[in-house]
């Protein structure tokens, strides 16, 4: 890895690590300026941009120490609830059966952008997001029934908005 590259990761990782314990960016720069004594020269203040790259390891070490984490399970409140997950599965199965959705993983990778349910983020962007796709879904499901699909109450494992399931007789 080119040293700018590395440079600008570790940057990113600095934020990244910093929002994850609840500082914010001008904070941030003061724990900067504290630890390495480098100063933007038009603020007066820390600077993040001018640090050498053992300068933002040693920052990067400092958020570690205070409770930041580099493992995804500390970004596994942000991605789609095990309820969701099992919604958009059930869902998929529905239309599948009643053959509005021929490929699952297909529909959803044009309309999220990506191929596991798991890695949708919980809220958000309404097509991007695990709650918007669901929405986008029950759309579907909705049109499934205008054009011919058979209501069967009390069936479905997932209750849709309005109570009832769908199904293709």
């Amino acid at each position: 890895m080119k040293a700018s590259a590395e440079r600008t990761a570790i940057i990113r990782h600095i934020f990244g690590r910093a929002r994850e314990i609840g500082i914010d960016d001008d904070t941030l720069r003061d724990v900067a300026l504290q630890l390495t004594g480098v100063r933007n020269p038009e603020t007066g203040g820390g600077s993040i941009s001018r640090l050498g790259i053992r300068q933002l390891r040693g920052l990067l070490a400092h958020l570690k120490e205070r409770g930041a984490s580099k493992k995804p399970e500390a970004r596994a409140g942000w991605l789609a609830s095990e309820a969701q997950v099992t919604l958009i599965h059930q869902l998929h199965r529905e239309l599948t059966a009643m053959g509005d959705l021929r490929d699952p993983v297909g529909f959803m990778r044009s309309v999220t952008g990506r191929d596991q349910v798991e890695h949708l983020p919980r809220v958000g962007r309404r097509a991007v997001s695990a709650q918007g796709y669901i929405e986008i879904l029950f759309d579907k499901k909705k049109k499934a029934l205008e054009k011919g699909s058979k209501i069967i109450s009390g069936e479905a494992d997932s209750i849709p908005p309005d109570g009832i399931a769908f199904h293709k007789v």
